[in-house]
């Protein structure tokens, strides 16, 4: 059928982008402060992520080097 106008009308939800998938991202990112003795093995066992999401996440080049302080994106 044919919208207003001549254009062909488009089935689906208001609003939502023609190929996008209607579900949610699985997990938003989340950020998280680094505390006295925090590593980034427990830091990733606590959010239930590896080493490596977060370093990727967050440009880190040596996992060994967080500081106090430091707030880092959890993927």
């Amino acid at each position: 059928s044919l919208a207003p106008g001549g254009s062909p009308a488009q089935s689906g939800t208001a609003g939502s982008t023609p190929g996008t998938p209607a579900s949610p991202s699985p997990s938003p990112a989340r950020s998280y402060t680094v505390q006295s003795g925090d590593t980034l093995i427990g830091i990733a066992a606590r959010f239930g992520t590896t080493v490596e999401a977060i370093t990727d996440a967050n440009g880190i080049a040596d996992p060994r080097l967080i500081r106090v302080g430091q707030v880092l994106i959890i993927p």
